[in-house]
C-alpha cells in the first residue's frame, strides 16, 4: 500500500509541476523514471542503438552493375571563364556530366539503402585527396566513411577558395566552411564527422568549378567509374534496397557571379535480393527525361 501511495504522489506532484510550471526537481523526476543522474550531478541518457551494427560476413554477396547513359547525348554545357582565362581557357565545360564514348555514366554514387548489419566499416588511415588540378576538383565525386578525412589540395599556382556546404534536397545548402587556398601546395584537411552530401563549390573566381562528398555510416557504397561501373561486396544474404543518385545537370539559369543553376539531383532505387556466395546484377539508366523527372 505504501508503495502504491508513493506512486500516485509522484504522479500527482508532477502534473502539478506542469500546471503551475515552476518545474520539478531533479530527485521528483528521477523517482518518476525520467532519467537518472551520473557522478558529476548530470542526467544520464538513455543510449541511442547503433545506427549500423559489425557482425562477421562469411562468404558474403555482391552487388554488381553499371550507369549507362539512355537517350541522346546533351550538348556540353559551357561556362564562361571570369578569371584566370590565361590558364584555364575563355570557357570551362561543366562537369555536371560525364558520359564515356560507350555511354557509361561516371560520378554516380550507390549504396545500399538502410542496412543495419554487415562488415565492419573500415576508415582509410590516410585523408582521400581531393586534388584542385587542370581547373577543376579532382576526383568531382567522392564516397568516404564517416571519420574519414578529406584534404583539398590546390596542385595549381593560382588562388582557388574551396567552400563547402552540407546538400539536402528541397532545402537551401547550409555553408560548413570556406578555406582560400593563395598557392600551388596549399591544403585543408577536414574530418567527415556526420553522414550526407557536401556540395564543395569554388568561389574565388570560377564558377564553374563543383565537386561532391557523400559520406556513409556503412560500408556498402561505391562511385561509378569512368564506364559507369560499380561493385558492392559483402554482403549479408537478404531483402535489400539499391540507391543511386547522380546531380542534377540541367541548367536553368545562372547566378550572379555566373555559377549554372543545376537541376534537382536524379535519385533512383531499386530492391534486389542478395544470396550468400552469389554475385547479383542490377544496372541503372540515366538521362535527360530522368533529370527532368527529378525537377529543380
Amino acid at each position: 500500500m505504501g508503495s502504491l501511495l508513493r506512486a500516485l504522489w509522484t504522479i500527482v506532484s508532477l502534473l502539478l509541476c506542469a500546471v503551475i510550471a515552476t518545474g520539478c526537481s531533479d530527485e521528483e523526476r528521477e523517482e518518476a523514471g525520467e532519467g537518472s543522474r551520473t557522478t558529476d550531478g548530470r542526467r544520464a541518457t538513455t543510449p541511442s542503438p547503433p545506427s549500423y551494427e559489425p557482425i562477421a560476413v562469411v562468404n558474403g554477396g555482391t552487388i554488381t552493375g553499371s550507369v549507362q547513359w539512355a537517350g541522346a547525348r546533351p550538348e556540353p554545357i559551357e561556362i564562361a571563364v571570369p578569371m584566370h582565362a590565361a590558364r584555364c581557357g575563355e570557357t570551362q565545360r561543366s562537369p555536371a556530366i560525364e558520359i564515356s564514348r560507350r555511354g557509361g555514366v561516371s560520378g554516380t554514387v550507390v549504396w545500399l539503402e538502410g542496412i543495419r548489419r554487415g562488415r565492419a566499416l573500415q576508415v582509410p588511415a590516410e585523408p582521400v585527396v581531393v586534388s584542385i588540378a587542370d581547373c577543376g576538383f579532382r576526383p568531382h565525386v567522392v564516397a568516404v566513411p564517416v571519420g574519414a578525412k578529406v584534404t583539398w589540395r590546390n596542385d595549381e599556382p593560382i588562388l582557388h577558395n574551396v567552400h563547402a556546404s552540407f546538400f539536402e534536397r528541397a532545402r537551401p545548402p547550409r555553408s560548413w566552411f570556406s578555406e582560400g587556398l593563395p598557392e600551388q601546395g596549399a591544403s585543408h584537411e577536414v574530418t567527415i564527422e556526420r553522414a550526407g552530401v557536401v556540395r564543395v563549390v569554388d568561389d574565388a573566381g570560377h564558377p564553374w568549378m563543383l565537386g561532391w562528398v557523400h559520406a556513409f555510416e556503412h560500408p556498402y557504397f561505391a562511385v561509378s567509374d569512368a564506364e559507369g561501373r560499380f561493385q558492392l561486396t559483402g554482403i549479408p544474404p537478404g531483402q535489400y534496397v539499391v540507391r543511386v543518385w547522380h546531380e542534377g545537370f540541367l541548367t536553368s539559369g545562372a547566378t550572379e557571379s555566373g555559377r549554372p543553376v543545376y537541376s534537382a539531383p536524379i535519385v533512383m532505387s531499386r530492391p534486389v535480393t542478395v544470396s550468400t556466395g552469389h554475385d547479383t546484377t542490377v544496372d541503372f539508366e540515366v538521362g535527360v527525361a530522368a533529370a527532368q523527372a527529378a525537377g529543380d
